[in-house]
């Protein structure tokens, strides 16, 4: 086995061979490079497992693929491991002074156990493992120098060679061979070596592979080419043309098909056919990611894997699609193709080209350089619409029949065989047969709009589509000559890359609103057909270019799907087929695209370098299946994440109800995605949208028992399963059985003290209302007391007034009385003449009148009658008063004057005054408050 070393040398070697063949249709290739998979450059030995998991030795460690997600484990002492093998459900490596194998754990995390750990002595000083078989009970590891080997039954290793230079280990049917410089070919038999090719030629040669076809052994070797090998004719040299003598094989593999494929050291990737020719050959111009080959491996589709010096490429072999690429870029981009018995032509803007059967290579067809809008063939006769005019292609020879620039494309005259109408940039032109040649007639007058995409219905009336103008109706004379009508339809509406077509004798016309069908009967002349628009819908329009192939089919292009209408055998509807190809694969020009029936079933494809080959009859009929490859928990903050158990999943803490899935379909075709729906029990009642993403999240899940589902498909096909994993999410602390059952308890007591509230609430209202029927019956006597009050009130209030009024009465009767009585002491005093003694005993009676104590003790009780206790009231406040100071404040009460005062203390009116200062001073007033407001305030 080479170092890298050997390898640098051989490459610098092949470097200076050259390999020629012709440009070839190639499968589609998915080139992984080191930057998507996250791992090393190079890449030594691929395997499979059961569930379709890709595995490789890479220079990081193990490298997985599951089709949607890349992982890496790295060899236990970091080293480059150099080999892989799956056997069963264990994954064996070999690296650098190690082997062991690996294990999916429940959480579908790899774990390795060492093997050679035990058994370190037995190891060889920089030993490396390159190659792993499996032989019944045994597992064999080889070195660059020996063999060891592993019993599964015991667990012990043994070396089964020693003292070779080993540079292959061989497993052919149930045989293991070997070989060893200098020694030849080596065979396993009970655990020796026996030799079984000893020839000079392969005894010094490095074996890159042996393959075994019937009784010979075909060998190849890295330096020193190809050899057969029989026991009868021994060694025989194998020279295949187109590789070489010396074509630097590094790997082979035997294909399921029989063909042999070979992975060399500069030259990329070549298969041979059974009859050892080459059937392909790919390398960095075609496809891969660089020339060298380290190891090949057949998945179980037929998938040819290539593990490269730089990344990891799948050659789609089995896949429908096979693209053409001109190595020197001399056909330029392809407008239109056609078949003529053994002849394929291609219309390209660098001219027309042809290609026999059975050629590789294309060759311009003489005077056709240029542009090349159209090809077609009708009457046993095919037309060229050119840049420069209009030709009839005659074998390998083009014959120009019409000088007008511009020929879009032609259409036969219905009911007028000998007649064609072609489309050029400035309007229509006509084409007659006569005498078994078709010439250029004359144009069609009166309309001179370019008419790129035309239709003729059978009453020769011409629709005609102008991408930015619009769709025109155009009515014809009966001799072909002229327009005589020109009508610009408003509906349907110009659209970008718009459509035309005839279909099953319909013409359908297409824009990015839908797909509509002429109707004489309808309205606009045009119904929109709900079945085919549906075809554009979720953003899938991205050209209305409709073409009809010779055996009746109708071809759309949609963004994800090349579409195939067809009638339908058993009902009216026409019967739809999706056949998943990106249209960024085929990498059409917009509004040019173009496909072509070669066959009933093999279709050719233009693109802008190029064409794609298809063939409708390959199919993929094995099914896939969907598997959950990870599934994760983490707490709301995000702080962690658990890896959980794929098959039986513990509950779930509430507090982790952040759940991740990851899954993915072991499908590994370059044009058709691997697409998945999901749906979550208990929160999704439809599933989700299709989606690229082999991942999803659920956040802030309620506590609950969930089912998650997820479903694929890779292009159209459904996946045979649905992946499903159930789990459980408990509740928080406040929702557990605890939790719950003091809450039972609590209620039970909130329910009891809801009662005991609700009975004391109730006997409350029932206290209410008897307090407030006793506080109604309160206030009912309260106001009947009242109004006997206000009723005894009136009456004091008469009686008042009525004392008031004697009161007053009396004071005035006293005070007229006393004025009188005053009046006449005056006037006695006065009288001159009159005795003396008569005079003053009439003095004497008067005074005793007016000084009477009877009359004031008189007014004293009417007072007190009509105010009650003020006297009272002022001796209690001002104790020093006299009996006259009282007196004075009762007449000061009937807020009296002092000159109405003075009368009745037989006083003068000044010395009432006095009267009253000396009073205002014993009750000690202020300066500012008068004695009179005072008296009346008490």
């Amino acid at each position: 086995m080479p170092s890298k070393y050997l390898i640098t040398g051989l490459l610098f070697l092949f470097s200076c061979l050259t390999f020629q063949v012709n440009a070839q249709e190639i499968p589609p290739v998915n080139r992984y490079s080191p930057a998507q998979y996250k791992a090393g450059n190079q890449n030594w030995m691929i395997d499979q497992d059961e569930n379709g998991w890709m595995y490789f030795a890479n220079n990081d460690g193990l490298l997985t693929y599951n089709g949607a997600q890349w992982s890496t484990y790295p060899s236990p002492n970091n080293s480059i491991m150099r080999s892989v093998k799956v056997i069963d459900d264990k994954i064996f490596t070999g690296c650098y002074m190690e082997f062991g194998y690996w294990e999916t754990q429940t959480d579908g995390q790899l774990a390795y156990t060492s093997l050679s750990d035990s058994y370190k002595d037995l190891l060889i000083e920089d030993e490396q493992f390159w190659n792993i078989a499996v032989q019944e009970d045994f597992i064999l590891f080889q070195s660059l120098n020996r063999i060891l080997s592993y019993n599964t039954k015991d667990q012990s290793i043994q070396a089964v060679t020693d003292g070779f230079s080993i540079t292959k280990m061989i497993k052919l049917d149930n045989d293991i061979f070997f070989h060893a410089m200098g020694e030849g070919l080596m065979k396993l038999e009970q655990g020796r070596a026996i030799p079984v090719i000893t020839d000079p030629v392969i005894k010094n040669s490095r074996i890159a592979q042996i393959i075994k076809r019937g009784d010979t052994l075909f060998i190849l070797t890295q330096q020193n080419g190809i050899y057969n090998w029989d026991k009868v004719n021994g060694i025989e040299k194998v020279i295949i043309p187109e590789v070489g003598n010396e074509p630097g094989i590094y790997s082979a593999k035997r294909l399921q098909n029989g063909m042999i494929a070979l992975g060399t050291i500069a030259q990329g990737t070549i298969i041979l056919n059974n009859d050892l020719e080459v059937s392909l050959h790919l390398d960095q111009s075609t496809g891969l990611s660089n020339n060298t080959v380290l190891s090949l491996f057949e998945d179980e589709r037929g998938n040819l894997w290539t593990a490269m010096d730089n990344g990891i490429n799948c050659i789609n072999l089995p896949a429908p699609f096979k693209r053409y690429i001109e190595p020197n870029g001399k056909l330029g981009t392809v407008y239109t193709s056609i078949k003529v018995n053994d002849i394929l032509y291609l219309g390209t803007n660098q001219g027309l080209f042809y290609q026999r059967d059975g050629e590789n290579s294309f060759q311009l067809i003489e005077g056709t350089k240029s542009q090349v809008w159209a090809l077609f063939y009708y009457d046993n006769t095919l037309f060229c619409g050119h840049d420069s005019g209009s030709f009839i292609i005659e074998g390998t020879k083009a014959v120009k029949i019409s000088q007008v620039p511009g020929t879009w494309d032609f259409r036969s005259v219905p009911g007028q065989p000998n007649r064609i109408i072609q489309g050029n940039y400035n309007g229509f032109h006509l084409l007659e047969k006569s005498n078994d040649t078709w010439n250029y007639s004359r144009p069609i007058t009166g309309f001179t709009i370019s008419s790129k995409h035309f239709e003729i219905t059978d009453d020769l009336k011409i629709f005609m589509s102008h991408e930015y103008k619009g769709l025109y109706k155009l009515d014809l004379d009966a001799t072909l000559t002229k327009v005589i009508k020109a009508e610009k339809l408003t509906e349907p509406a110009k659209g970008k890359n718009s459509g035309l077509t005839k279909f099953d004798h319909d013409i359908y016309y297409a824009n990015q609103e839908g797909i509509y069908k002429f109707c004489p009967d309808a309205e606009n002349g045009f119904e929109k057909s709900d079945l085919l628009s549906n075809l554009f819908n979720n953003g899938q329009y991205v050209s209305g270019k409709m073409i009809n192939d010779r055996f009746g089919r109708l071809w759309l292009f949609t963004r994800e799907n090349l579409i195939q209408i067809s009638d339908g055998a058993l009902t009216e509807s026409p019967q739809i087929k999706k056949i998943p190809i990106p249209y960024e694969e085929i990498r059409a020009i917009g509004g040019y695209e173009h496909i072509n029936a070669l066959d009933q079933n093999q279709y050719l494809i233009a693109s802008k370098d190029g064409y794609v080959v298809f063939n409708t009859s390959i199919t993929d009929s094995g099914q896939y299946s969907i598997g959950l490859t990870e599934v994760s928990r983490s707490t709301r903050d995000q702080t962690a994440s658990f890896g959980m158990h794929l098959n039986n999943p513990s509950p779930l803490p509430y507090k982790s109800n952040q759940i991740s899935f990851s899954y993915a379909i072991p499908g590994y075709k370059k044009y058709a995605d691997n697409q998945y729906q999901y749906m979550l029990s208990g929160i999704h009642k439809e599933w989700s949208s299709w989606s690229t993403q082999p991942n999803v999240k659920f956040e802030n899940l309620p506590f609950g028992n969930y089912t998650f589902k997820v479903r694929g498909k890779i292009g159209n096909q459904m996946t045979g399963n649905t992946a499903e994993y159930q789990f459980r999410i408990l509740p928080p602390w406040y929702f557990s059985r605890i939790a719950i059952a003091c809450y039972l308890i609590l209620l039970v007591l909130l329910g009891f003290l809801i009662n005991q509230q609700y009975k004391r609430h109730y006997q409350l209202k029932q206290e209410g209302l008897l307090k407030k029927a006793e506080e109604k019956h309160r206030l009912e006597q309260l106001e009947k007391e009242q109004e006997l009050t206000k009723l005894r009130n009136e009456k004091l209030r008469q009686d008042v007034s009525s004392k008031s009024r004697e009161l007053a009465a009396s004071t005035m009767n006293i005070i007229k009385k006393n004025e009188f009585l005053i009046e006449i002491r005056d006037n006695l005093k006065n009288l001159n003449g009159n005795p003396e003694k008569k005079v003053r005993s009439i003095i004497t009676s008067i005074n005793k009148d007016i000084n009477e104590e009877d009359n004031w003790n008189l007014f004293k009780d009417a007072f007190n009658n009509a105010d009650k206790d003020f006297l009272k009231k002022v001796k209690d406040r001002h104790p020093n008063l006299t009996s006259n100071d009282l007196r004075l404040c009762a007449y000061l009460r009937l807020n009296l004057s002092s000159k109405e005062i003075a009368p009745l203390l037989n006083i003068s009116a000044r010395s009432v005054e006095i009267k009253r200062y000396r009073l205002r001073k014993k009750m000690d007033l202020a300066h500012e408050e008068r004695l009179t407001e005072y008296i009346l305030s008490i």
